[in-house]
Order: structure tokens, then C-alpha cells, then sequence
């Protein structure tokens, strides 16, 4: 066994989408022209090319069975007992195997302060995991367990001032534990302003919205009463007697 060691990475990034493509590179010096990728304890495939040290493995269209781990391993031709020392480990995890779950911004917990901002990834499919992903960013933002609460299963993704990017797009995906490179479809788009908490300012937008509808149902309610007030029949009122004049009353 060689003691190089070849780096393994992925194109274009670790999450592929069923019937995509992706392509994995294996790096090692120029004097390798053989490369292997295993995936998890198995054996998988030659690399489809060869080009200065590097073996490419293009996998297409994407499937389920592609989810896993990979290595990958590098020799040359006139030494084929010979392989070099396995590569990094390569998570490829395949989605779309599930229906999407749902992305919102909430109010964080009690106390929090106001910077940081609370995403909230829910569905009423049963998933025990959920990820959070930042668009244009190859890595996983968080993963967390899910928890039931009110029918739903969900998670809550906290993004600190460092974690937050002005302008940047999050989306989530739910998986099971069981099977965890496969995940569902990616939620709908959440974009972040980058003007402060988005779960801050939906909170307040909410706030102002319940004040306007309760100070319309007060305006509403008194042009009520003044119009009942105004309607009443005046001889349902009980009258009193006009006065006598001076000179009928009775002594």
C-alpha cells in the first residue's frame, strides 16, 4: 500500500437531486493513471476518465441506490497489487425520495435575543431528521432530530449574526434515520432580508396586523351601537307626566 493519500470531492456539491448527475474527482499525483471508487464496503466502479493525476466517476442519472459513503483509490498500470491509501470519507446524499416539508420563520424561545433568527422546517410526514441548507453553499448548514408537536413533525434551525448572510436563501429537507443520505424534495425558498431576525419581523409584522384588525372591530363596533342607539322606538320609553300648572294641583 502506498502511503499517498488521494482527496476525494464531488461536483457540483454533495446533494443530488434523483435523475441528476454528479461527478466525483479523486486527486492524487501525476504518476497514478488507475483510480477505483468504492462505496461503503463495495467495490463501485473504474474511473470514466484519466487526466493529470485525477480520475473523474460520473454518476447518472442519480439514483437511490447511489446514496452513501465513497472512497476512492489510485495505482499505476505496471504495479496493479499496489494501491495507494484510501481517500477522505464522501457522504452523496440523493434527494427527492420524499415529499417536501415546509419552511417559515418563527419567534424564537423566550429571551432570545433579537440577532438571531429561528427557522422552523415542519411536515406532517413522519421524518426524524431534518437539514438546513444554505443555497450557493456546497456544505450543510445543520442537521437536527425532529420533535411532534400539534401534528406535525419539526425541527428548529437557529441562526446566529456570523450565520446569517444579507440576502441568503435557505431550504430544508426531511429524512429518516434509518436511511439517512436519502431526503425528500427541498422545501419551498425562505429568503432572509438581512435586516435583522427574519422570525423578529415576522413577529411584528403579526403584531401590527392583530393591533389594525382589534382597533377596526372597536370602529366597527361603536358605529354599531350609535346605529341601534339612533334606531330605538321612542315610545318604548317610559314618559313621565308633564308638569301641572300651578293652579290644578291638588292639595
Amino acid at each position: 500500500v502506498s502511503k499517498d493519500k488521494p482527496t476525494l470531492s464531488v461536483q457540483p456539491g454533495p446533494m443530488v437531486a434523483l435523475g441528476g448527475s454528479v461527478t466525483l474527482h479523486c486527486h492524487l499525483p501525476s504518476a497514478y493513471d488507475v483510480f477505483l471508487l468504492s462505496k461503503g464496503a463495495e467495490l463501485a466502479l473504474p474511473a470514466g476518465s484519466i487526466q493529470g493525476g485525477q480520475g473523474k466517476f460520473l454518476l447518472s442519472p442519480a439514483t437511490r441506490a447511489h446514496g452513501g459513503t465513497y472512497r476512492c483509490y489510485g495505482s499505476v498500470n505496471t504495479s496493479l497489487h499496489e494501491w495507494s491509501a484510501p481517500s477522505n470519507l464522501l457522504e452523496l446524499m440523493v434527494t427527492g425520495v420524499y415529499k417536501k416539508p415546509q419552511l417559515s420563520a418563527v419567534q424564537g424561545p423566550s429571551g432570545a435575543p433579537q440577532h438571531m433568527t429561528t427557522l422552523q422546517c415542519r411536515s406532517e410526514m413522519w421524518f426524524d431528521l431534518f437539514l438546513l441548507s444554505q443555497e450557493g453553499s456546497a456544505n450543510v448548514t445543520q442537521r437536527l432530530r425532529s420533535q411532534y408537536k400539534r401534528g406535525f413533525f419539526q425541527a428548529n434551525f437557529t441562526l446566529n449574526a456570523s450565520e446569517q448572510a444579507r440576502g441568503a436563501t435557505y431550504r430544508c429537507y426531511g429524512s429518516l434515520s434509518s436511511f439517512p443520505l436519502l431526503w425528500s424534495d427541498p422545501s419551498e425558498p425562505l429568503r432572509l432580508s438581512g435586516r435583522g431576525s427574519a422570525a423578529w419581523n415576522s413577529y411584528k409584522v403579526n403584531m401590527l396586523r392583530l393591533s389594525l384588525a382589534g382597533v377596526i372591530l372597536l370602529i366597527l363596533l361603536g358605529f354599531l351601537v350609535e346605529a341601534w342607539l339612533s334606531r330605538r322606538d321612542p315610545r318604548g320609553a317610559v314618559e313621565r307626566p308633564p308638569a301641572l300648572p300651578d293652579g290644578d294641583r291638588v292639595l
